[in-house]
């Protein structure tokens, strides 16, 4: 998580939304995805060809 931070700052990066994830997987050529809550990390994205 603090990789993450200084990632953002560092390089000018953002939090994608899940329509921003949606966007990107769908254009990356993948066919599906879920997002699963995790208790010890935010999120993980499953995607599938």
């Amino acid at each position: 998580m603090l990789s993450d931070m200084g990632m953002m700052q560092v390089c000018g990066g953002k939090e994608r939304t899940e329509e921003e994830w949606k966007k990107l997987i769908y254009a990356a050529g993948f066919s599906r995805y879920n997002i699963r809550q995790m208790n010890a990390i935010p999120s993980v994205i499953e995607v599938f060809p």
